[in-house]
């Protein structure tokens, strides 16, 4: 099945691009030997990247050098099929074929399903299967992409410089105004399909539209995390880096958590918000910690996206904005209707320029 999910990834394109897809595949799955080296073969699979979902219990034996268990069906108490084998084993045929041809990537799908907000919600239909066709961002059935970033080395004072500073205050107003855009993208999103529904109704364009008005789940992330560190002139990967790196997406978190519950003041809560149901969560209440004028806008009005934040891959992109924008902060995002916005602020005189729009032929 994996080759005939990759033959018709190719064959599906339009205005010249082709379709994307990621195959994933529980580590605990009988097969998952024949699933991680199948790129080994260059002719196979060349629609699809692949990617393991890795589960604790694997993990925790590959540290302690033990046996476990593959079976099917994975997540069943009682499976048909099962073998034991060693963690060890598998996770160096893992990194070989890693090695080899640059998959399959790993997805860390228990701590993801754990910290991820929208799990909350499994029995109203947001329960995350997979992932989008890059694995940045964690998805349920039917549920869109939808992605922006906020170049960061815009926010960097005197930028190489002794004197050189990080400017949280713009970045954070930046952060909360990126999740009021974000937002609208999921409207723009349910516009569009709309349209697709007046020309052919389908359970899938129906279902994409009961999850995008449901959850409004929106990607809001960072780029230009190494150019940032190295305006500020810290060594990457050094202890002063890390504490900067997570500086940045605290205030990121925070802004964009704090930004989804003002907005939920002004045009309601995702539909299936329940605020008892999120109290003891790892990752809100870290966010809660941190602001804790959030968690009583959570219990009064709740927040408008069901999830907020990621760091979508943006290399392609950026070094295109880069030399079509240079000295310019950035935000661009994209979603199923396969559009780019791009917002520009100039970084000398802080004036926005007019909005721009690229959108596909």
């Amino acid at each position: 099945f994996m080759d005939r999910f990759s033959n018709s990834c190719r064959e599906v394109a339009q205005g010249g691009r082709r379709g994307a897809l990621m195959l994933t595949i529980s580590v605990h799955h009988p097969q998952i030997r024949d699933f991680i080296k199948i790129k080994r073969d260059l002719t196979r699979v060349t629609g699809a990247n692949i990617s393991v979902k890795l589960s604790d219990e694997f993990l925790n034996a590959v540290d302690k050098d033990k046996k476990f268990q593959l079976r099917f069906p994975v997540d069943s108490s009682e499976p048909i099929i099962t073998e034991d084998i060693s963690a060890q084993e598998l996770w160096n045929e893992i990194i070989e074929s890693a090695h080899a041809c640059a998959e399959p990537g790993l997805l860390f799908w228990d701590t993801a399903k754990k910290l991820t907000p929208s799990d909350i919600y499994t029995s109203e239909g947001f329960g995350s299967t997979s992932t989008n066709p890059c694995g940045e961002i964690i998805l349920s059935p039917g549920d869109s992409c939808r992605l922006m970033v906020i170049n960061l080395v815009s926010f960097v004072k005197n930028p190489f410089k002794n004197t050189a500073e990080f400017d949280y205050e713009m970045f954070n107003q930046v952060v909360e105004k990126a999740q009021r855009l974000m937002d609208d993208l999921v409207d723009l999103e349910i516009e569009q399909v709309k349209k697709i529904l007046e020309k052919i109704e389908k359970d899938l364009w129906l279902n994409i539209e009961k999850q995008a008005n449901s959850g409004r789940r929106t990607g809001l992330g960072v780029t230009a995390v190494g150019d940032a560190l190295a305006a500020l002139g810290v060594v990457y990967g050094s202890d002063k880096s890390i504490k900067l790196v997570e500086s940045f997406y605290k205030y990121l978190a925070v802004g964009a958590y704090r930004s989804s519950c003002n907005l939920a003041k002004e045009r309601g809560s995702f539909p299936v918000h329940d605020h008892g149901k999120e109290v003891g969560h790892k990752f809100l209440e870290r966010i809660w910690e941190a602001s804790p004028d959030i968690r009583e806008m959570s219990q009064l009005t709740g927040r408008r996206n069901i999830a907020i934040t990621t760091t979508p891959k943006t290399t392609t992109p950026t070094i295109f904005l880069f030399i079509l924008l240079k000295n310019f902060l950035v935000l661009f995002f994209l979603s199923r209707i396969s559009s780019i916005f791009v917002f520009t602020l100039n970084t000398f005189n802080g004036r926005c320029k007019p909005f721009s729009f690229f959108a596909p032929r």
